[in-house]
């Protein structure tokens, strides 16, 4: 199974993926440094984890997203539940 998130909070290198639904493809462990690799619209983003908000609601992960044209940008994507449509 494969985590799922939406971009909820956007600066202006990343707004086009505001409300977007992406899916966590892999995941690399190096030290204290996460990333993940989500499909966002069939194309691939590399996103830098710097940290992760349990909320009463929800569960926010704060970080960098880039792309492979080597735009970045910082994002808050929301987890989303499978069990959630």
């Amino acid at each position: 199974m494969k985590a799922k998130f939406k971009v909820v909070g956007a600066n202006a290198n990343t707004e086009h993926l505001r409300d977007k639904e992406g899916i966590v493809m892999k995941t690399y462990h190096n030290g204290a440094a996460i990333i993940h690799e989500i499909l966002f619209e069939e194309e691939i983003y590399l996103f830098d984890q710097k940290n992760v908000d349990f909320l009463p609601d929800c569960v926010l992960v704060n970080g960098f997203l880039s792309d492979n044209k080597e735009k970045v940008g910082r994002v808050a994507l929301k987890f989303i539940p499978q069990n959630e449509q």
